[in-house]
């Protein structure tokens, strides 16, 4: 609707305005172009002046801003890297305009880097089944060559480097360029990112500083899921451990009040779990207790480690003595 609206316009008095115009050189390069014209007069006749602001690299700096909000959001809103990763390769690929994206990581035991995760523009899968087949180890192929270098490199000509073993693959679907970089832990590279194009593309300095910076926000991505996962089992090792003693575990916060007890616990008491929680230590004794029972917490907040006898009552009014130790 756009284009016809400005084919009237140019019919009518000679004027049209096309932006962001994508034009294709003698090279087979992309160039990004504002295009317009308007109906001057010379003399007795008319001519179409044409004016063409090459807007490439003006588009290129939108595009990375683009990819790396896009990217910064996705890391803040994923809880994994299966998660995350998909969304990225989908993101750089769209603001990028490339047809490929893929992750690599090292597998150790293994001494190779596996796929783990594709995504793609636009159909190639002769090139996806191709690295779906594949691992690779150390200096072979693009993702081996940066395991071993730890440094970004781009492939301007897939056909004429000796070190791509997916060469046929990428030919068969119209693959012509590409570029991987590392995933870095320090100096230690941990995985690899893989991007594709069907266009020929050039270094550029500006967009691999950009990714780079991606990858690096990757990797802490990568620790911080790990760390949080790693707690996340140590919490459920020490939760089976308090759940299933034979003890009573009791946990109080600086206001005295239950943030955990053990089903052991309210068993004794007389209690469930969830009617013990949140309720204050005081309100679950006895007022003649309560004294004795403050002047113990009191000891404890000031850091006196406690190993005493206590008689705790039960929620049918029987009595338990039981033998408590107590600390901060």
């Amino acid at each position: 609707d756009h284009a016809r609206t400005q084919i009237q316009q140019f019919l009518a008095d000679g004027s049209i305005r096309l932006d962001n115009i994508l034009l294709k050189r003698d090279d087979e390069r992309q160039v990004c172009v504002n295009f317009s014209t308007s109906s001057v007069k010379i003399g007795n006749d008319r001519a179409v002046l044409a004016i063409v602001h090459d807007v490439t690299e003006r588009r290129r700096a939108e595009q990375r801003i683009a990819t790396q909000h896009a990217t910064t959001r996705i890391l803040a809103e994923s809880s994994a890297l299966d998660e995350a990763a998909p969304k990225i390769l989908e993101a750089i690929c769209e603001c990028l305009e490339w047809t490929v994206g893929e992750l690599w990581l090292v597998d150790k035991q293994a001494g190779v880097l596996k796929n783990v995760v594709i995504w793609q523009r636009t159909p190639v899968q002769q090139f996806v089944e191709a690295s779906h087949q594949r691992v690779f180890p150390p200096g072979v192929g693009l993702p081996g060559h940066i395991w071993t270098t730890g440094k970004t490199h781009w492939l301007p000509d897939l056909s004429k480097d000796e070190n791509f073993p997916r060469g046929a693959a990428a030919a068969k679907a119209g693959l012509r360029s590409g570029l991987g970089l590392p995933i870095l832990r320090g100096q230690e590279v941990v995985g690899v990112l893989e991007f594709f194009s069907s266009e020929n593309t050039e270094p550029d300095s500006s967009l691999l500083a950009m990714l780079e910076s991606i990858g690096s926000q990757i990797w802490q991505f990568i620790e911080r899921t790990q760390h949080q996962e790693d707690l996340r089992k140590s919490e459920d090792r020490h939760r089976k451990i308090v759940e299933t003693t034979t003890e009573g575990v009791w946990v109080l916060n600086s206001q005295d009040e239950t943030t955990f007890v053990n089903r052991r616990m309210a068993q004794m008491l007389g209690y469930t779990v969830d009617e013990m929680v949140g309720k204050g230590v005081l309100d679950l004794l006895n007022k003649d207790d309560r004294e004795a029972a403050a002047a113990i917490l009191k000891r404890l907040h000031q850091g006196v480690v406690e190993q005493l006898d206590f008689m705790f009552p039960r929620r049918d009014g029987q009595k338990i003595c039981a033998m408590v130790s107590a600390s901060l």
